[in-house]
């Protein structure tokens, strides 16, 4: 596993401003889109997690294989984690759930969320595929 820093900028209209693309229109299926809905998704997770009182820590995992997490987050040593992948797409595919299915190696008891625009939630392979405004109120 590597040890390494994710930045996430409190807005997205920061991020666009960073760099230069205020004025650009954002694609729904672009590279762009789904780095900014990643970033929304965490913020919102972040401004609720302080808001709720929920207690969790956040953080990012990766191998050295490059497999990665989007976001991971523990209460403490003795709860399971719940980690999340955060995709902008109406259908998941397996190789987007790839780095679920290797965090779920390491940590068995994990719970693992895929994060998207899909209209109805389902199952997986044991991920759980939720629409995005759903898991607010999942946590």
């Amino acid at each position: 596993m590597i040890k390494s820093s994710k930045i996430y900028f409190f807005d997205t209209g920061v991020l666009n401003a960073i760099r230069k693309e205020l004025g650009i229109e954002i694609s729904g299926s672009s590279l762009r889109s789904g780095k900014l809905f990643e970033s929304f998704i965490i913020n919102e997770i972040y401004r609720n997690n302080h808001y709720h009182e929920w207690s969790y820590s956040l953080y990012h995992w990766r191998t050295k294989n490059g497999e990665e997490v989007d976001l991971v987050l523990n209460k403490n040593k003795m709860s399971h984690p719940i980690a999340l992948e955060i995709k902008m797409t109406t259908e998941v595919i397996e190789d987007d759930l790839k780095g679920l299915i290797a965090f779920k190696n390491e940590e068995k008891k994990a719970r693992l969320i895929c994060v998207c625009n899909t209209p109805k939630n389902y199952m997986v392979e044991g991920v759980e595929i939720i629409n995005w405004k759903d898991i607010f109120s999942m946590l």
